[in-house]
């Protein structure tokens, strides 16, 4: 019984040890706004899982300029977009594309058939409340 027990455990050990939590960034490289006033700020939600257990989602970008303008006083403008990505399950950012219309929800979470679990994070950030989408896989 004690050899059962310890072939269990060591076959177990190595499943722990690879469990990770990975950050579920935008598309390195990829234009999100098309101007940039001071860097460019995003938010990322998870959506699901596609039908080639690829992770879905939502990216928000923004970002705001100032001028003076004509006749004094401080104005800004605001630049906001909003788009669709794809991840694969280490992580990586495999497509950025135009935005499908879908609201993300910030408490969604979804499990696929191998333990992979994705959730929508908030994370605090002198800009206010920020989202970050993260993969947790077993």
């Amino acid at each position: 019984m004690k050899a059962i027990l310890r072939a269990l455990a060591l076959t177990l050990i190595p499943i722990v040890a690879h469990a990770a939590t990975i950050a579920l960034n935008p598309q390195a490289g990829h234009p999100l706004l098309g101007v940039s006033c001071g860097g460019i700020h995003t938010s990322t939600y998870v959506t699901g899982f596609d039908t080639n257990g690829n992770i879905t989602g939502e990216v928000y970008a923004w970002t705001r300029c100032g001028s003076s303008g004509r006749g004094g006083g401080y104005h800004s403008t605001l630049y906001t977009s909003w788009h669709s990505i794809v991840w694969d399950l280490t992580g990586a950012a495999l497509a950025t594309l135009p935005y499908d219309g879908v609201v993300p929800d910030p408490a969604f979470t979804a499990t696929d058939s191998s333990g992979d679990t994705i959730s929508t994070s908030p994370i605090q950030t002198v800009y206010g409340t920020a989202y970050l989408g993260i993969l947790e896989t077993p």
